[in-house]
């Protein structure tokens, strides 16, 4: 009963086209319901004494005869004529939700299958990709071996000569420090001495 719109290979297409039917197909569904609802109205207050009645149908109005005499079954056609459309929406609407739905599910599904895929892709790219670092760290350990040589750290020993001279290096060099200071202090006091006494 429901046709597919377009065969389309995006999804988010399909789904819009489908939410745009269910959006039409609502509408349809509240117009149907409607007219039943004004026809059980007009069934149940039925009356011989009107000659003529009006029947909203989609925005238009029909008129109705009742000088005949099958006004009241023509009522009851249009009824059954209403309550059968109903019910033809009502199954459109369902097979339409059901393909929405299968839609989703087989979206989901595939984006499953192509992460297994993807993760599959991406393990067996790093192994190989270990590979040829291995590769390569042994082509260059080949290649520039005869270059790059490993010896031992080089160590100097002290003596106990240079040691010595080192310690009275720092003796005397402190001392001479503090004798500049001292002699530099007593200089300055004595320009100061002399400075009061002029």
């Amino acid at each position: 009963m429901v046709k597919d719109y377009k065969i389309t290979k995006n999804p988010n297409e399909l789904m819009i086209n489908y939410r745009q039917k269910l959006l039409d197909l609502e509408k349809q569904k509240e117009l149907a319901t409607g007219k039943i609802q004004q026809l059980e109205s007009m069934i149940k207050a039925y009356k011989l004494d009107d000659k003529n009645i009006v029947i909203m149908n989609n925005g238009n109005s029909e008129k109705i005869n009742t000088n005949t005499e099958n006004y009241y079954t023509e009522f009851l056609r249009q009824l059954a004529d209403e309550k059968i459309k109903l019910s033809n929406i009502l199954v459109e609407i369902k097979d339409i939700n059901k393909k929405m739905n299968q839609t989703l599910n087989t979206d989901s599904s595939k984006i499953e299958e192509i992460n297994k895929e993807l993760n599959s892709v991406i393990t067996s790219a790093n192994i190989n990709f270990e590979k040829i670092n291995n590769l390569t760290v042994k082509n260059y350990n080949k290649k520039y071996s005869d270059i790059i040589k490993i010896t031992e750290s080089v160590t100097t020993k002290s003596s106990s000569k240079t040691m010595f001279i080192t310690l009275i290096g720092f003796i005397l060099g402190g001392f001479l420090g503090i004798c500049y200071v001292l002699i530099r202090n007593f200089i300055f006091e004595e320009k100061k001495k002399q400075k009061n006494n002029i």
